[in-house]
């Protein structure tokens, strides 16, 4: 346990004469040690050029798994939502936005991968915009590939994948998505097979849901459908939690990888093991024994 010698000293003072990099020790205390008040950021200018890559796919396993051969051409990002987030974006009237190739023909269903390039040069990005096309051509599953005119008509693709979330909020009925499991994440090369697994629990459950997330960084948002009013969907939350934890750990990943712990540190001992736990509770009790 760390016991400082000097408890009137702050925590930065405290850090320095223990040799602890104040620089990891605090953020990683998740403000448990305290607020932080002053941030110091260091900017830097945006790239001139833009360009986007929208592709659509049979589903969304195959959207996913694009991920790592796209990454090859050095995206800024990589963003996907599934086939439910799709329909529930065409029945808001949002695909109206999206060319005719990547609309959905006769009732079948989409998900879409949008990827995103800058940079200063502008023919370079274009070079690498012609080899993401000529890959994505070759990925199993593909149905469409679209390349952006312009920023008015990455601006309007983009509002479509971000007004995901919003779409999902408004389905009808008592159950509405819930943010339980929903910013878990992954090693990139597992997350086909870690979706299916996900996808197996909560067909397991009866819940209903829709998925967008980051695949460039291995983030998948799936926030399943509950009416938290019932108690047996109460129940349900915490079955589906704590298998989907288990999930991650089979595949090395982290169950809270954007947003935060919240209620899930109850997980944290389950995840980092007993003597790491131990130890955080050696730092918190040293520095706030309140």
């Amino acid at each position: 346990m760390i016991e400082p010698d000097h408890p009137d000293l702050s925590i930065g003072q405290q850090c320095k004469l223990l040799s602890i990099a104040r620089s990891s020790f605090f953020p990683g205390s998740e403000g448990t040690l305290g607020p932080i008040t002053r941030i110091r950021v260091k900017l830097r200018p945006l790239p001139k050029e833009k360009r986007l890559v929208v592709a659509g796919f049979a589903n969304f396993r195959a959207s996913l798994a694009a991920a790592m051969p796209l990454l090859q051409d050095n995206p800024t990002a990589i963003e996907v939502m599934d086939e439910r987030v799709q329909a529930l974006a065409d029945e808001a009237g949002l695909l109206g936005r999206v060319p005719e190739t990547l609309r959905p023909q006769d009732g079948e269903a989409l998900a879409y991968t949008f990827v995103e390039f800058n940079g200063n040069d502008a023919a370079e990005l274009e070079t690498r915009i012609a080899a993401c096309e000529a890959r994505l051509q070759g990925l199993p599953g593909i149905r469409a590939v679209h390349v952006a005119a312009g920023n008015d008509e990455i601006r309007e693709l983009w509002a479509i994948r971000s007004a995901g979330v919003g779409l999902l909020g408004k389905v009808e009925g008592r159950a509405r998505p819930v943010a339980f499991v929903e910013d878990c994440v992954v090693p990139r090369e597992t997350l086909p097979e870690f979706l299916d697994g996900f996808l197996d629990i909560l067909t397991r459950h009866g819940l209903s849901f829709g998925i967008y997330g980051h695949v460039d960084v291995c983030c998948l948002h799936i926030c399943p459908a509950l009416d938290i009013d019932a108690e047996a969907d109460r129940a349900r939350l915490v079955q589906v939690s704590d298998q989907i934890f288990a999930l991650v750990n089979r595949h090395g990943g982290i169950f809270w990888g954007e947003h935060g712990k919240g209620v899930r540190g109850a997980c944290l001992e389950g995840w980092i093991g007993p003597e790491a736990y131990a130890a955080l509770q050696g730092v918190k009790a040293a520095f706030d024994p309140a």
